[in-house]
């Protein structure tokens, strides 16, 4: 186990040293230093909101990997640093949220079960989350957060996502009754995903994640048009059926120019509740042999979670993955990492 206040405080120790406590405007300089658990034995330190002035930023990450390795004896460490500017707060209010497309190229995964849990974990850390369903035509996300009698609205000519505990959300479920079905062609399938993600009031959000229906068609291509995709999560089972779909996913992100952030195995294993064995019905470490091949980070494996899926069939997610039970903290760690992975590949220019 990592001990991430140790962490925290030696990188803390490292930038004062650099920015000494530098007054602005006669006021501290708030630098924050975060922490986010990457792999085994490895984590990836987060610095933000360092002084405009400091023009060598090597000298400060060289100085934070030396603090932390002299207090903690971690040398798996990750450093991203990103600098304030007199103009921070302004480009702050116009920043667009970061869009994030959750796929699979299948069904059957538990792909918008995991893109729920993503959303309500990343709004635990901290982060300002919004949820688009674009499965139009096998919506789950109300039934997901026990909203299905909830219905969109305009307002101002904007949709106005509906709101579950502070997180806005939209799908088709909204505009349509519980057992309905939606029988459109593409053309009206692709207005209604733009109305969602073009024409709704998502406020001031800082990431967007957006829950992909199966296969690589219509609503794929849609966004790829019409959105500015920061990246894709690519979930799968172990089996190698499942594992072909994900191909074909990662392979179409790949032709539009989306970077995949990673893949994620679910249903990783099953833990008895009588015997504490662990039984791999599903295989086991198909998903990150599969990452390892493609050079694609491995967010993590989700195992098969009883209490989790009796939450999700009676839209009790929120609670679930806010609790600090179990059957929550795989999925927790999994968003940190994605967590990890975007702000390493933010610093490195590549988002």
């Amino acid at each position: 186990m990592i001990d991430t206040h140790a962490v925290i405080a030696a990188a803390e120790s490292a930038v004062a040293y650099f920015v000494n406590l530098k007054e602005e405007n006669g006021k501290e300089l708030p630098v924050k230093v975060n922490v986010v658990e990457a792999g085994i034995g490895g984590v990836s330190v987060v610095v933000s909101d360092l002084p405009y002035d400091i023009v060598d930023v090597a000298k400060v990450e060289q100085k934070i990997l030396q603090q932390i390795e002299q207090h903690t004896g971690l040398k798996k460490v990750n450093v991203a640093l990103s600098r304030s500017s007199p103009q921070k707060h302004a480009m702050k209010q116009q920043a667009k949220p970061l869009i994030l497309a959750v796929g699979s190229g299948k069904g059957g995964v538990g792909k918008s079960t995991l893109s729920v849990g993503l959303a309500i974990a990343l709004r635990k850390l901290g982060l300002r989350i919004g949820i688009l369903d674009a499965d139009i035509y096998g919506p789950s996300l109300p039934k997901l957060l026990g909203v299905e009698s909830e219905r969109s609205r305009y307002e101002d000519s904007k949709l106005k996502p509906v709101m579950v505990d502070d997180l806005p959300t939209l799908s088709i479920g909204y505009m349509i009754e519980p057992e309905q079905a939606v029988m459109w062609r593409g053309p009206m399938l692709v207005r209604a995903l733009k109305k969602m993600l073009l024409e709704a009031d998502w406020g001031n959000i800082e990431i967007l994640i957006i829950d992909l229906p199966p296969g690589t068609g219509d609503v794929q291509l849609t966004l790829a048009q019409n959105a500015q995709l920061t990246g894709a999560v690519i979930v799968s089972t172990p089996q190698d059926i499942a594992l072909a779909d994900a191909r074909k996913a990662i392979s179409l992100f790949d032709r539009i120019e989306v970077p995949v952030l990673g893949i994620i195995e679910n249903m990783s294993g099953f833990e008895c509740p009588h015997c504490g064995k662990i039984s791999d019905i599903f295989g086991h470490g198909g998903a990150e042999r599969e990452a390892e091949k493609r050079s694609v980070p491995f967010l993590g494996s989700i195992p098969l979670d009883q209490e989790l899926m009796a939450a999700a069939d009676v839209g009790e997610m929120i609670s679930r993955i806010n609790s600090e039970r179990t059957g929550a903290s795989p999925i927790t760690a999994v968003a940190r990492n994605l967590l990890s992975e975007i702000f390493i590949k933010r610093e490195n220019s590549a988002l």
